[in-house]
């Protein structure tokens, strides 16, 4: 079993130093993005109604001088997508001389970088499950362009799919030679873009926020060869226990192994995802080479 000791943690080991340097990972990204439920307490499951879409066939045109005659009857149906909530965890064992042999704060550091970790996965798992039930998927065998983005738009509004809709890609789809950076910004030009504020985001700031009325999010828990996403919101449910109570699924625990002179630091995530419509995402795929 991997313990946190003194072995590990040698950074600040026996030294003064300045404050500590901690890479957290770029984390809940499709957070705000997709539908979510609390369950409360008594309850593991969320239910999230899903209503078929009435055609316009369905609607009765009546002839001239037929004013009195009976509307055909058109059932209204829903069907339901229960998801469960399940347990994501991860844990680091910290001894006591690991902690009080550093100049940093050790204890509480370990316990961010945790739960960070878990807020990642809440990324990894959210992308994972909506490209593998997507129906849907623009491609092009070089760069990604313009055309394949409005492609992308247009296979969302043909199936109806309220806006707003958000991409998340991989950083070579942004910043790659044959990403959104080569498409949107002018070669001679380090100032302004050739779309507007598009172009002038990526040039001015190195982020691109907003592509022809898409919101556009990056997150390295889509590799460079994996295909990045666009989506309306109604795409994908989120079941979550807010068992801390402060509006989040990730909880940390403590618990103290006295005989291992230590302490356990556990953080918890509590979630689970599904999808709740088919038609309401797109996979981008491009070259990434």
């Amino acid at each position: 079993m991997a313990i946190t000791d003194t072995d590990t943690l040698t950074g600040a080991l026996g030294y003064a130093i300045s404050d500590a340097i901690i890479e957290f990972n770029k984390s809940n990204v499709f957070w705000n993005l997709i539908e979510k439920k609390n369950v409360n307490k008594g309850a593991i499951y969320a239910r999230f109604p899903v209503y078929t879409k009435m055609l316009s066939s369905a609607v009765t045109a009546n002839a001239a001088g037929a004013e009195g005659a009976d509307t055909s009857n058109s059932a209204i149906a829903s069907a339901p997508v229960d998801i469960e909530v399940l347990r994501y965890s991860i844990r680091t064992d910290v001894t006591d001389l690991a902690i009080d042999g550093n100049a940093d704060n050790a204890f509480e550091n370990s316990g961010m970088i945790i739960g960070n970790a878990i807020a990642a996965k809440f990324d990894d798992v959210i992308y994972n499950d909506m490209s593998a039930s997507a129906v849907s998927s623009v491609s092009s065998s070089g760069a990604l362009t313009m055309d394949y983005w409005f492609e992308a738009i247009q296979t969302l509004k043909n199936e109806g799919i309220q806006g707003p809709y958000s991409a998340v890609l991989n950083s070579r789809q942004i910043w790659g030679d044959k990403g959104l950076s080569s498409e949107i910004i002018q070669a001679s030009s380090t100032a302004i873009g050739t779309l507007g504020n598009g172009g002038a985001d990526l040039a001015n700031n190195g982020f691109l926020t907003n592509l022809a009325g898409v919101n556009v999010y990056w997150t390295p828990e889509i590799s460079a060869t994996q295909p990045g996403i666009m989506f309306g919101k109604n795409a994908q449910g989120v079941a979550y226990k807010d068992m801390a109570g402060n509006g989040s699924f990730i909880i940390g625990e403590l618990d103290r192994n006295a005989a291992g002179a230590l302490t356990e630091i556990v953080s918890n995530g509590y979630f689970s995802t599904d999808q709740l419509n088919a038609s309401a995402s797109v996979l981008i795929l491009s070259d990434l080479t």
